[in-house]
């Protein structure tokens, strides 16, 4: 794919995710009721944001106490982990490929802690070596294809300091319906280690390979 069509793809997908968080944003960030209450919405994001970040072993030893951390969420949607984040982070710097998305981020989170970055769908508008641990979950598995999670991921390791953390979700199974909205593709075990080389981390970890939910934490 030549740079041309790369753009016009990233172009298509950010008024694809516009149009969804105008429609729906809450629905399509969490894809569980059409309508979600602000308590509802929020307490779901807490669950995720301490179970898959915050509370991992690992995190708490290597960066405890988080509050003096900074943290870059990929895809923050309309700031449903976020807010939680803004609570147990220094510093929270949300990316989103939707300026609708984070417009209703802003609203939600309401916090002064927090920065809100909009990308192309694959750049991270952040200095290098800027933040101690990046963290992204059900957004990769929406991306157009594996060269832009590749190119993301690259990006992600530039704005970490040398030995953060990225905890990051990728879908590991097929979606089996292309013209789906959430489809995206997918990685196997062999994919992955390819991956990580490729961008700069080492794999600490990993579970739920052959799975819509598989998880890494990586090293750079």
């Amino acid at each position: 794919m030549n740079e041309q069509d790369n753009q016009d793809v990233l172009s298509s997908h950010k008024s694809k995710w516009d149009a969804l968080a105008k429609e729906n944003d809450r629905y399509y960030v969490r894809s569980v009721d059409h309508v979600q209450s602000d308590e509802e919405y929020e307490e779901s994001g807490q669950k995720h944001a301490d179970g898959y970040l915050v509370n991992d072993p690992t995190i708490q030893k290597r960066l405890a106490p988080l509050s003096d951390r900074t943290l870059l969420e990929i895809g923050c949607g309309s700031g449903r982990i976020t807010k939680t984040f803004a609570k147990r982070f220094k510093y929270v710097a949300a990316l989103d490929i939707s300026r609708t998305m984070l417009e209703k981020a802003r609203g939600f989170v309401d916090s002064d802690n927090v920065i809100y970055l909009e990308s192309n769908g694959e750049d991270v508008p952040l200095l290098p070596e800027s933040v101690d641990v990046a963290f992204s979950f059900i957004v990769y598995q929406h991306f157009p294809n594996k060269a832009s999670i590749e190119h993301s991921f690259k990006q992600v390791n530039r704005a970490l300091k040398p030995g953060g953390l990225f905890k990051v979700q990728i879908r590991g199974i097929a979606n089996p319906n292309p013209n789906h909205w959430a489809w995206g593709p997918h990685f196997l075990e062999t994919e992955v280690a390819e991956l990580a080389l490729s961008t700069g981390f080492k794999i600490i970890s990993s579970i739920g390979a052959g799975t819509q939910y598989y998880w890494l934490l990586l090293e750079k």
